[in-house]
């Protein structure tokens, strides 16, 4: 509704007087607000209607302002209006203070945002909001043909980091002008602008500042990329959740904030975890959103690649949010909860198999909702990596494999063989630990801390070495796998009593010099220590630190380390053949008996 074009005569009289400044307020609106319309939108419109400067508009309406640049900048706008701001602009415009809050990005606080920590007596509490928050404090994206059709009225919604499709068009918002490269609404490419004390805006042009000037850009005819049904879809459910409408996930009710707190959890897990393979299967119809996501992924590579606050940060892009969008959209959109747990659950594997790659859980820092949890803890593979066991049918373990043949650390060539390839590359003396424990607990022992118990070695040691060992699995059910083949082959060449030997050789605190010939150096007492451990350890396949000999030597860990170390330097083919049949003859006495 017009009322006249006396604006800018009434701007520009001497009248001081409190009357005649609300007089000359009250013509400011000269132009309804559209629906859904963003304040500094309709504020350009009225100005534009006018042919008066946006700041000569805003300065009528009594919004708070501060000075620069010989621009003025109200005071959270766009964002709030505060205080005696919102009586005096209803005043001045005739409108509704609950209309006027509408227009406002605080509109959407409670559902899509939370405004928490923001202080009306103190501007620079804005960042730390804007920082956290999916949205566009001082920007927009945009629909070219919404704002041709309505003549530069801006969308409030579009300034929603969740804002990336226009479903009345079926288009990708546009984020930024095609001629300057500068964010739609932006102003400068470096800051924010303020609103002009001398030219008039035009809301169909983009008016971005350029070292060359303004730029003429016709936002008309920018550019925009279809987009499929399901993508509008997806936004829909979206646009409802934020402007407070009834929402559900997998069948049960949620309220709108809860909605939308799973939308971003479920973006941060989709960054973290999402192979490019489910991405361009959510994104099959439009290759331009799979290379948008693609190239956020590369760029976060680069920089903190794991942070939790890059991770959860607004999607730059329309085409970043739309990729999101339809990966989240699978589980928001689940009709009950069997169809939310089949969603999910490609993403949770895919998030454990990151976790042990990267031995780094980010998404740990980032609490999502009750349900959404309650949902993921379902699907997740357990963290201790025994995930797997439970699918080996207990009639294909071999027969004949009992704890006594388990030796406390396999052998180097079978691990080589049958386990590394399913391990992350590391010691291999942690990964042959490991295995060892794994056999045991493929025969029946019920923890890792059980299975040192049943094959006699240190439970402590044992456990601290499984806990930091099992990250490095790449993929359970495929080690697990491993170890049922490594248990077979055990059994096809013939088992060996460990337990046995490990008794036999108990005794065993020193080596006969006479048997120990060096290479190098005189045969002394802690020489023939070292040679019994060693003994100990070839016969047994145990840890040479749990070796008898060693049991009461006072020598300190890096003391006895080193020693050990140097031993095995003077050790030479014939030394090594010597005491192997001297440890043979032992175990031979001990079986005679």
């Amino acid at each position: 509704m017009r009322h006249g074009r006396r604006l800018a005569p009434a701007l520009r009289s001497g009248d001081g007087s409190r009357t005649a400044v609300l007089r000359r307020r009250r013509l400011a609106a000269v132009v309804l607000p559209q629906d859904g319309e963003a304040f500094g939108s309709w504020l350009e419109r009225c100005a534009c209607d006018q042919g008066v400067p946006a700041g000569i508009a805003a300065i009528s309406l009594g919004i708070p302002l501060r000075t620069g640049r010989g621009d003025v900048y109200p005071r959270f706008f766009g964002i709030l209006l505060t205080g005696p701001a919102q009586t005096e602009a209803a005043l001045a415009t005739g409108l509704s203070v609950e209309t006027l809050r509408a227009m406002h990005l605080a509109r959407f606080s409670g559902t899509a945002l939370d405004l928490a920590g923001l202080n009306i007596d103190d501007e620079r509490s804005v960042q730390p909001v804007a920082n956290r928050e999916w949205a566009l404090f001082h920007a927009s994206r945009a629909c070219p043909p919404c704002l041709s059709e309505s003549g530069g009225a801006w969308k409030l919604w579009w300034r929603l980091g969740s804002a990336a499709v226009c479903p009345a068009h079926r288009l990708l918002l546009v984020d930024t002008c095609a001629a300057c490269g500068i964010r739609l609404r932006r102003g400068y490419q470096g800051r924010p602008r303020g609103l002009s004390m001398v030219a008039p805006p035009d809301p169909l042009v983009c008016g971005n500042h350029t070292s060359a000037g303004r730029c003429s850009q016709q936002l008309a005819d920018l550019p925009a990329t279809p987009v499929p049904h399901s993508l509008v879809a997806a936004q829909l459910r979206v646009l409802n959740a934020a402007f407070g409408q009834e929402c559900s996930i997998g069948g049960a009710p949620v309220t709108p904030a809860t909605w939308l707190h799973t939308l971003r959890y479920l973006a941060a897990f989709v960054r973290f975890a999402a192979t490019d393979e489910e991405v361009a299967d959510a994104c099959t119809d439009d290759p331009y959103i799979l290379e948008e996501f693609l190239a956020e992924r590369e760029a976060r590579e680069k920089v903190r690649a794991g942070s939790p606050a890059v991770l959860s940060q607004m999607p730059a892009t329309a085409g970043r949010a739309a990729a999101l969008l339809a990966m989240a959209d699978r589980v928001l959109r689940a009709p009950d909860n069997q169809g939310a747990l089949a969603s999910l659950r490609p993403l949770a594997q895919a998030a454990a198999n990151r976790r042990r790659a990267d031995r780094h859980n980010p998404l740990r820092a980032l609490a999502p909702p009750r349900l959404l949890a309650g949902l993921l803890a379902q699907v997740t593979p357990t963290a201790s990596r025994v995930a797997g066991r439970a699918v080996l049918a207990t009639a294909q373990r071999p027969r004949d494999l009992e704890f006594r043949h388990i030796p406390h650390v396999v052998p180097l060539g079978d691990y080589l063989s049958f386990i590394a390839p399913q391990v992350k590359q590391g010691a291999a003396i942690k990964g042959q630990q490991l295995t060892a424990l794994a056999l045991a607990r493929l025969i029946g022992a019920n923890s890792w801390a059980d299975a040192a118990s049943r094959i006699g070695t240190n439970r402590r040691t044992a456990v601290v070495v499984a806990d930091r060992a099992v990250r490095r699995v790449l993929d359970p059910p495929a080690f697990w796998t491993a170890v049922l083949a490594l248990a077979q082959a055990m059994a096809d060449r013939g088992l060996t009593d460990y337990a046995a030997r490990r008794t036999a050789l108990a005794g065993i605190m020193t080596v006969p010099a006479h048997v120990l010939q060096l290479s190098s150096g005189c045969v002394t007492d802690e020489r023939r220590r070292h040679a019994a451990a060693w003994v100990w350890q070839r016969l047994t396949a145990g840890d040479v630190r749990e070796a008898p000999s060693y049991s009461s030597w006072p020598a300190a860990g890096a003391s006895l380390r080193e020693g050990y170390r140097r031993f095995l330097g003077r050790l030479t083919p014939d030394t090594s053949a010597a005491l192997l049949a001297w440890g043979g003859q032992l175990l031979e006495g001990e079986r005679s008996q």
